[in-house]
């Protein structure tokens, strides 16, 4: 058995980046050992993985399109504010369980009769339904023979429906009632956790600068824009572990052949918002329609440890081999959010804010921020 933590080792440097700001995450929620998932083999670990880590992913993008601004002015030129928020993603039911038996698995199926739901990230924290990697061989003599490579409990999720995304960022007003807004994380290394990155740029425009009589018009009219994309590597181990299979000394024995293992995580974000608002001497009202995209990727790098049936020239001998496996990991997961409205307020008092607002969409997301503002 191939022993590794696989989705708390994909996750980590994500929900690490959200322990740096807020003291508790589903980083510490108990998630199951998954790394046994690779010896299903690369087409079938791809999309198990790829299936659970969904809603995190998803909900990770949704916040990363959080948070941009507390209004629907921009800043006078050189006015300018640095604003602390923090997003939290709401994940949908549909999104908390998937069923194994609709995911058109080669070598995995069910152990037992009955439910073949299990939680995802974002789900249930009761472990799901026992599965066995099953693998048909032809033996000499044509005969053929099914053999057990691997037996597992499938994990639990986090028990915590919510994906949280923390913002650190500044704008600052220039000419022609535009505001340019930065988000940025230098590249930053936690031994345990591995180098994680962050960094976006948006810009928001008053639409009343084009208006005849603009000034005139008693609300506040704008457009805004933003990216933003992070990065993660981790460097983490998978080893052969014990069990009853052949090794060849010769290539599986050594330990260098498993070192320089590691993943790359990366997710980029973009959204796009219409913004209508009314400013009073406390407290400014805002809201709007959007658009938004995001996308993570995760691939392993290095080589792994996989259980395969072994074979002697054309036919199977009807026992189990250690044999690597290179890059296994290679997934996209897109987010569901498309349209969206929000609505929120700002309090002002002197030069600190506090906002919060509401976005209606496929991932839900509430928002709270708190900030200094120079208008």
């Amino acid at each position: 058995m191939v022993r590794i933590n696989t989705v708390r080792a994909l996750m980590a440097p994500v929900f690490l980046f959200c322990l740096l700001v807020i003291s508790a995450t589903p980083a510490n929620a108990q998630i199951e050992d998954t790394g046994k998932l690779i010896q299903s083999g690369i087409d079938d670990s791809n999309i198990l993985i790829r299936e659970y880590l969904k809603p995190a992913a998803r909900g990770f993008g949704a916040g990363l399109n959080a948070g941009w601004f507390n209004s629907a002015s921009t800043h006078s030129v050189l006015g300018f504010d640095v604003t602390f928020r923090l997003n939290a993603a709401i994940v949908p039911g549909s999104d908390k369980a998937f069923d194994i038996a609709e995911l058109g698995l080669q070598k995995i199926t069910l152990a037992n009769s009955g439910s073949g739901i299990t939680p995802t990230a974002s789900g249930s924290s009761q472990s799901g339904p026992e599965v066995v990697v099953l693998e048909t061989v032809e033996m000499m003599g044509g005969m053929q023979h099914t053999l057990e490579l691997a037996r597992f409990t499938m994990p639990a999720g986090s028990g915590f429906g919510y994906v949280p995304t923390p913002m650190l960022q500044a704008s600052v007003g220039l000419p022609t009632g535009t505001d340019i807004i930065i988000r940025m994380l230098p590249t930053y290394t936690i031994d345990e956790y591995g180098s994680f990155s962050l960094w976006g740029l948006g810009v928001k425009h008053d639409l009343k600068t084009w208006l005849p009589g603009g000034d005139l018009i008693p609300f506040d009219l704008s457009v805004m824009a933003g990216y933003t994309n992070f990065t993660t590597t981790t460097g983490y181990t998978v080893e052969p572990g014990s069990g009853s299979y052949e090794t060849d000394p010769g290539n599986y024995d050594r330990p260098e052949t498993w070192d320089n293992q590691r993943l790359d995580i990366g997710s980029s974000a973009f959204t796009v918002n219409a913004l209508i608002g009314k400013t009073f001497p406390v407290i400014t009202l805002y809201g709007g329609v959007g658009y938004e995209t995001s996308t993570m990727n995760i691939k392993s790098i290095g080589n792994y440890p996989v259980i395969i049936p072994e074979k002697l020239g054309d036919f199977y001998t009807g026992n189990r081999e250690l044999d690597i496996i290179t890059d296994p990991l290679d997934i996209q997961i897109r987010g569901t959010n498309n349209f969206r409205a929000l609505a929120g307020l700002r309090l002002k008092l002197l030069i600190l804010t506090i906002s919060a607002d509401y976005t209606v969409a496929e991932y839900s997301m509430a928002s709270v921020g708190v900030g200094f503002s120079f208008r």
